[in-house]
């Protein structure tokens, strides 16, 4: 199936064919940066079938199991599917 890495900020999207989400998941935290975006995982449909969400403080991010952060300007939680 055809997935594609969102990172809602209208460019730098990136579309694979796989059937292995975790790697995909792992591709789009390679490609993470500071954009204060969500990043989603989205099928050839257009369904979303994973986000990471962005808070714009560092209040919980001890509390995730493998967030993405910022310095002190705020992180990504964990995956949600």
């Amino acid at each position: 199936m055809e997935y594609t890495i969102n990172y809602n900020t209208g460019a730098g999207n990136i579309t694979i064919e796989t059937s292995d989400i975790e790697s995909l998941k792992a591709l789009a935290d390679e490609g993470s940066s500071y954009t204060q975006q969500i990043i989603t995982i989205e099928d050839n449909d257009g369904i979303e079938t994973a986000r990471r969400e962005w808070y714009s403080y560092l209040s919980g991010a001890d509390e995730c199991d493998d967030p993405i952060r910022f310095g002190t300007f705020g992180y990504y939680g964990d995956w949600i599917e």
